[in-house]
């Protein structure tokens, strides 16, 4: 499966990120790439076609699937996790 950045939303969120947790979100995401079902990724349909890779305790990627790609469109805290995979499931269109 392909794999993409949905660009705005993307940047804004991973460059919040202090740079060790970048690293491990590069890495994870370049495991997606090779291996999208590599068992590190603890990736899971979260949501009505909203998916999740775990990158730690406290940080997950979103991503939904777009056809035969992964748009991946956010990074960050578990907490904010959180409120997007609710918001998502109310009405998905107006976040990605």
């Amino acid at each position: 499966m392909k794999a993409s950045r949905c660009p705005k939303r993307w940047e804004k969120s991973y460059n919040k990120l202090q740079p060790h947790i970048r690293e491990i979100v590069d890495r994870k995401l370049e495991f997606f790439d090779k291996d999208n079902r590599h068992s590190s990724l603890r990736i899971a349909e979260v949501a009505n076609n909203l998916y999740r890779i775990w990158i730690n305790t406290n940080f997950r990627v979103l991503g939904y699937k777009d056809a035969n790609e992964m748009v991946w469109f956010w990074t960050g805290p578990h907490g904010e996790y959180e409120k997007i995979k609710k918001q998502w499931r109310s009405k998905r269109h107006s976040l990605a």
